[in-house]
């Protein structure tokens, strides 16, 4: 009987709002892929955050290659990679959000009950 006493306490002490303040997808993500926490999540939008990255690339290219042009084949052999890189992350990541919402449908069923 004690035990759950302690309980309940731990979860009346539980600050559920802290949790939802910080919980989002770039939190999540990085938690999931990398074991770490987004210290500073990126208000970017999506093509935002691609374009500064590509950006990026495509300057380094242009320092380590200096003849390379905006058509390299380097440019070029890069998004079939990319691509394949986006599918298999968009996969996985459909896989943990169907198992997520599995587990958090199994929590709320048993919350029911």
């Amino acid at each position: 009987m004690n035990n759950k006493k302690e309980s309940e306490h731990i979860i009346d002490n539980l600050n559920v709002e802290l949790i939802f303040e910080r919980a989002n997808l770039q939190q999540l993500r990085a938690f999931l892929l990398t074991g770490n926490e987004v210290s500073c999540p990126k208000d970017e939008l999506y093509m935002e955050r691609l374009n500064i990255a590509y950006e990026k690339f495509k300057t380094s290219v242009f320092k380590h290659i200096p003849n390379a042009s905006e058509e390299s084949t380097l440019l070029t052999d890069l998004k079939p990679l990319l691509n394949e890189y986006m599918n298999v992350f968009m996969e996985i990541g459909m896989q943990a959000g169907l198992r997520l919402s599995k587990e958090f449908l199994t929590i709320e069923g048993n919350k029911v009950k």
